[in-house]
């Protein structure tokens, strides 16, 4: 599963084609096979990437947390209960209030369900009364 976090972290920051681990644990041992379209700048993002990745088990526990959190809200808001489209309301509400906020503001942040959703992805234990 570490090398699934891996590749999605690189990939996020440059198209490649695929990643692969000689050593696990070992940054040096990485290879990453880029896709032809790769600016050099994505490039050196990908190996900053690789350069600063943890591989201990807590971090690729909570990454695998964050993503089964966001798994399942994608599963809930996807429903069409009455409780499900209720927190859709009320994310869009969030959404529009905070960016009516930020054009006030003159800010151009859009805040969007997306975002939301990436932000429970990154913040695994967010709101989690057990953490």
């Amino acid at each position: 599963m570490t090398l699934t976090r891996l590749h999605s972290l690189v990939a996020a920051v440059c198209p490649i084609a695929g990643v692969s681990v000689g050593t696990p644990g070992d940054s040096t041992t990485v290879r990453i096979d880029f896709d032809p379209v790769a600016t050099p700048e994505q490039r050196t993002a990908a190996l900053t990437v690789v350069d600063g990745f943890d591989w201990s088990d807590a971090a690729q526990a909570a990454w695998e947390l964050g993503q089964a959190r966001t798994k399942a809200l994608t599963e809930f808001i996807g429903r069409r209960d009455d409780t499900a489209i209720a927190v859709r309301l009320l994310l869009d509400a969030v959404c529009t209030l905070s960016n009516d906020r930020f054009q006030a503001l003159g800010e151009g942040r859009p805040l969007t369900i997306d975002k939301l959703m990436g932000y429970v992805a990154a913040n695994p234990t967010a709101g989690d009364p057990l953490t």
